[in-house]
């Protein structure tokens, strides 16, 4: 069963079976994922990084597919096909939406319950259970958005429940209502008037409810656009006002956190509780021995360490929302102000890629060493670059001639500045300008090669001896320009050793850059160990978190 199999009617059904619901969120799940980039683009509350649209859709894809694996199995019951959507909404759900969503599908499920058919009535019942999970989950619910939209959905079922009406009355009557309430969300919450949108996971609502409309009448959901109610100038994607993203830039926003858990016997509310001591957006589902919570945090460690306190983590995911806030406002001046030449770099670390965000790379692909990302990967990022004039950073001479292929695929202009490390990458970015032409970046970039040297420091896997350096497994390693130089038994030696080289070679500036596998107050001990021991050389420390080594050094 496929998207292309979506049923039309010749009339409204009086009744949902299995097969309607089946039909109705295919139909939902086609119309919002045609509507990703724009529900993106309204997204700033709780955080402007613009993944509303895309966690909905997620959410919905999950819902999708398991509806499809029933059908195709031959369970096309309703109970049986609300219960799929339901677990599937859970497993799949992504981001603050997306937890949201699946408590809608959790109502209509437990709503249905072992039901083979619903009419107005029981569809009432669903929605007002979708109601009481979704306001429940959540830690701190705010109005004004997406909770409030579904609160109205469940009071507009109610009044066509009461008023007998059929199928088809409820749904159109419910998508009135909630482009009204769409449009009214900004009245609700102060932030989403002060950034001159509504609110996209509402408006995400508006558009998964006219999907299951039309499918009800018969409409097909093909090519269709859903206004955004309250907002004339939304085609071409009107963005958050200027004035507020400038001032989000400036804001930290963390983390956000999911975690599934099984086993967990301790109550949703006492979680809800300890959660909100940890950080904000904090929702948190307890379905059975299933658990998932989801939270903005500063500290990801303390979450995960009170989640282990809970069950067995079956998974976690984590995504640095400060980065995606940069890439949501990188986005805006990229669709406000076409570059002439456009970088794309490749990276591995949150902090590394802030770093070239703020240096002006519109597209960032992950992966360095033993992650080397593939040529469609590349190709891929650069089709979506704004500017015909591409600058590549590989940051990894195994990536090179990943690049090279996929700039013989595009009929864009693209350079490859051939860099070996993300250091070298680094003093790369540093001479990028986007309004400077393709050739001009590239001189200047080949020469920034040429200025810095790179080192790092990483842990011995075995023992060796290489360039007259004897090597225990267990130790570090100090590594420059692809070179063994010294090993020792504290990062502090190793450290010493590698300046110490190059104290007489007119090096002035050193910038440490710390891994994921590295504790801040240790990198900061560190740093104060080596400033002491080489006052003549300007020390810089920052948070790479790069998975490849425990320090990535430059030299200049």
């Amino acid at each position: 069963m496929s998207s292309s199999s979506l049923k039309t009617r010749n009339k409204p059904p009086s009744h949902i079976t299995g097969i309607v619901l089946a039909n109705m969120f295919l139909a939902a799940y086609e119309l919002i994922h045609a509507h990703i980039e724009l529900v993106n683009a309204l997204n700033v509350f709780p955080v402007p990084d613009g993944d509303t649209g895309t966690n909905m859709a997620m959410t919905l894809k999950s819902v999708s597919s398991a509806i499809k694996e029933s059908v195709n199995s031959g369970s096309t019951e309703l109970d049986d096909i609300s219960k799929a959507m339901g677990k599937a909404s859970l497993m799949g759900a992504r981001g603050n939406s997306g937890v949201i969503l699946s408590q809608f599908f959790k109502g209509i499920s437990q709503g249905v319950g072992d039901k083979k058919s619903i009419g107005v009535e029981e569809w009432a019942i669903c929605m007002e259970r979708a109601k009481e999970s979704a306001y429940s989950a959540v830690g701190n619910p705010t109005e004004g958005t997406m909770l409030t939209a579904i609160a109205e959905i469940s009071r507009q079922a109610n009044i066509s429940s009461k008023n007998g009406d059929t199928l088809e009355s409820l749904f159109n009557q419910t998508s009135i209502q909630i482009k009204e309430t769409v449009k009214n969300t900004p009245q609700l919450l102060p932030i989403l008037a002060e950034a001159e949108v509504v609110d996209a996971g509402a408006y995400g609502l508006d558009i998964i409810f006219e999907g299951l409309r039309r499918n009800i009448i018969g409409l097909s959901v093909t090519d269709v656009e859903i206004p955004v109610p309250g907002m004339k100038n939304y085609k071409g994607f009107t963005l958050p006002n200027k004035i507020f993203l400038s001032q989000s830039i400036n804001k930290n926003y963390g983390f956000c956190v999911q975690v599934l858990i099984s086993d967990n016997v301790t109550q949703a509310d006492q979680i809800k509780k300890a959660v909100s001591q940890i950080g904000d957006s904090v929702v948190v589902i307890n379905e059975s021995s299933m658990l998932k919570i989801h939270a903005h945090v500063q500290r990801v460690e303390q979450l995960l360490e009170y989640a282990q306190t809970l069950g067995k983590v079956e998974s976690h995911s984590v995504d640095d929302m400060d980065v995606q806030k940069e890439e949501f406002a990188a986005g805006y001046i990229k669709a406000n102000h076409p570059e002439m030449t456009s970088l794309i770099s490749v990276v591995d670390g949150l902090g590394i890629k802030q770093v070239f965000i703020e240096l002006g790379a519109c597209q960032i692909i992950d992966g360095g060493p033993n992650n080397s990302p593939s040529v469609s990967d590349i190709l891929a990022k650069i089709e979506l670059a704004s500017s015909e004039n591409i600058i590549f950073l590989p940051n990894d001479k195994n990536i090179i001639l990943a690049g090279e292929q996929a700039s013989k695929l595009t009929k864009k202009n693209v350079e490859i500045v051939p860099t070996q490390t993300l250091q070298q990458g680094i003093n790369c970015a540093l001479e990028f300008d986007a309004e400077n032409d393709l050739l001009k970046n590239k001189k200047l970039m080949f020469t920034a090669i040429k200025e810095i040297k790179s080192a790092e420091i990483s842990t011995a896997y075995k023992n060796t001896t290489l360039h007259g350096v004897s090597v225990v497994a267990g130790e570090f390693v100090g590594i420059s320009d692809g070179q063994l130089i010294t090993s020792a038994s504290t990062i502090d030696e190793v450290l010493y050793n590698l300046l110490d080289i190059e104290e007489n070679n007119d090096v002035e500036l050193v910038t440490l850059y710390w891994g994921a596998d590295l504790l801040k107050e240790d990198s900061k001990e560190h740093y104060k160990v080596i400033r002491s021991k080489f006052q003549n050389i300007d020390f810089e420390l920052i948070d790479g978190g790069q998975s490849h080594c425990i320090y990535m050094i430059s030299m200049e």
